[in-house]
């Protein structure tokens, strides 16, 4: 197996996650969730480069691990990846996935199967999945953590939860650096401006944008 053997461990991200309900879900919508996970894998490479370097890594058909080489990314990451799969919702039902993420040193990464690494990054990122409760999706562990940051971590969450797969898709593409024009270009039907403005207001961008970007601040020197 090809890897990465780490002389100094650095820091990296680790985003560990499981799709919301999907025991309860039909045969069908249960048997594409590997190909939604895969394309919101996919779609996180495109938009994130070379900060997300390994393939996403899915196992037991609803469970998935990624790694995030940029701590700093790991935060919008997580939420661009989550807004994906609910973007992918079919019909009335709504898809989500619960994510437990962690910033910490890592001492094994194998390049081709990212879930059989080794360090602390992984532990703590599946021991925080483990660890939300019924009303959680998202739960951030770093050093150096403040209080503040868990709070605006849990309000986003509560935000997202609400979220529907139109507004998820919006908002992916804020996520991404896209103006509102250019998520009319990349909209799989014809939409227009307006529209999308009308989506991301309901989604609250506006009041998540700030609680993202500070948050990203909190991890950039670690």
């Amino acid at each position: 197996m090809a890897a990465s053997r780490l002389k100094s461990p650095p820091l990296i991200a680790v985003l560990t996650g499981d799709v919301v309900g999907s025991s309860q879900l039909a045969d069908a919508p249960r048997r594409a969730l590997p190909q939604i996970l895969q394309r919101a894998g996919a779609e996180l490479k495109r938009a994130f480069g070379k900060a997300v370097p390994y393939e996403l890594e899915i196992f037991r058909g609803d469970s998935w691990q990624l790694v995030v080489t940029d701590p700093a990314l790991c935060f919008r990451a997580a939420l661009f990846f989550r807004a994906c799969v609910i973007a992918e919702s079919p019909g009335s039902m709504r898809l989500d996935t619960r994510i437990g993420l962690a910033v910490d040193r890592a001492d094994f990464v194998p390049a081709k199967n990212v879930s059989a690494g080794n360090g602390a990054a992984f532990q703590a990122s599946g021991e925080s999945l483990d660890r939300l409760d019924a009303s959680v999706r998202l739960a951030l562990v770093a050093s150096g953590e403040k209080e503040w940051r868990d709070v605006a971590v849990r309000l986003v969450d509560a935000i997202v939860q609400e979220w529907t797969a139109r507004q998820a898709r919006a908002v992916a593409g804020r996520l991404r650096g896209w103006t509102q024009m250019q998520i009319v270009e990349h909209w799989p039907e014809r939409i227009t401006q307006q529209t999308i403005a009308r989506h991301l207001a309901r989604a609250h961008w506006n009041a998540l944008e700030p609680a993202l970007r500070q948050v990203e601040h909190s991890l950039s020197p670690l």
